[in-house]
């Protein structure tokens, strides 16, 4: 509680003003280019439409309507099929285990296996750290991982990020994008490619990411 005292020996607080802008200008981050992309949930997962029905908005049914999104399958072969086109290399996030696995099991259908990488919190550290060394040296395209690889993940390489289950924190968000934009020889700016479901509370959530991203 002696705040008038400490602002009388060092003066008033300074107000930051380093924004993106300025990181970028001045070559500490890459710029970054966000790509909405609108999945038809309700026409792909049969489960979704029953769960509509239910008038609840509780946090049972967000997490009932998000298992549905997460096991669509339709949706998860679409994701992997993304993950192929995007700039390399790419980092594909997701908030549960199950759903990391699942698409990397599907993404290694259709692109070289020994390419891509998932991650998990039973991974065990040491393996862990291997698997982002070969990110780093090239060695692995594509990086499927849960939350833990949110904040924290040093990976300059990287060029793209899939948000599969994007959520409406602002603070994650930023954290996620953050993973993106460190500078990288022959690097001159990274992707975001955010999923943006037609189905309840996925809506909304992505609808306060843009109002994120147009800040």
């Amino acid at each position: 509680m002696r705040d008038l005292e400490i602002e009388a020996w060092t003066g008033p607080i300074v107000e930051p003003k380093i924004s993106s802008s300025y990181l970028i200008e001045h070559g500490y981050a890459v710029p970054v280019d966000i790509e909405l992309v609108q999945v038809q949930t309700r026409e792909l997962c049969r489960e979704i439409k029953r769960l509509e029905l239910s008038e609840e908005r509780s946090g049972q049914h967000y997490m009932r309507i998000r298992k549905a999104v997460a096991e669509c399958e339709e949706r998860n072969k679409a994701i992997a099929k993304l993950v192929t086109q995007v700039p390399k290399p790419v980092l594909v996030l997701t908030s549960l285990v199950k759903h990391a696995n699942t698409l990397g099991e599907l993404v290694r259908k259709v692109y070289d296996p020994s390419k891509i990488a998932v991650v998990t919190g039973v991974v065990k550290g040491e393996v862990r750290k291997k698997i982002f060394d070969d990110v780093r040296s090239g060695k692995i395209d594509i990086l499927v991982a849960t939350t833990l690889a949110d904040e924290g993940l040093d990976l300059p390489p990287l060029r793209s990020l899939v948000l599969t289950l994007g959520g409406k924190s602002r603070t994650r968000t930023l954290q996620r994008i953050g993973r993106l934009v460190r500078p990288f020889q022959g690097k001159d700016k990274a992707v975001v490619f955010d999923l943006c479901d037609d189905v309840p509370f996925f809506g909304s959530q992505c609808k306060e990411r843009l109002e994120l991203y147009r800040t």
